[in-house]
């Protein structure tokens, strides 16, 4: 369901894999038309409007809101550096572990707790 003040939005989504739904909105495009900055005018008094010198016309630039959280996209990130593998242990027997193998470009430093 659109906002009152949207046009149209556009969700970009990630693909999380959860039960119930495999996909899931990591972020949100609202184009917000000019609603904002007529709606700011109209209370200022002031005009926000821009002038087409060639065209000899003014008119008010919409506002495209681009809407996204550091909580989804950490979680999308930690999904995708998710991985399961064997390893030995101290005593040489192969055993299954969880490691995160983050992109280089989100930890470009070596470490291992």
């Amino acid at each position: 369901k659109l906002s009152h003040y949207s046009k149209r939005t556009a969700d970009i989504e990630y693909r999380f894999q959860f039960g119930g739904s495999e996909w899931g909105e990591l972020e949100g495009v609202a184009n917000r038309t000019d609603y904002d900055l007529s709606a700011h005018a109209k209370a200022s008094g002031q005009d926000l409007s821009y002038r087409d010198q060639e065209a000899g016309e003014n008119w008010t630039p919409y506002v495209i809101e681009p809407a996204a959280g550091v909580g989804r996209t950490m979680l999308a990130f930690m999904l995708d550096a998710y991985a399961e593998d064997e390893a030995p242990n101290a005593k040489g027997k192969l055993e299954k572990r969880v490691v995160m193998r983050l992109d280089p470009r989100l930890a470009p430093v070596k470490a291992a707790v």
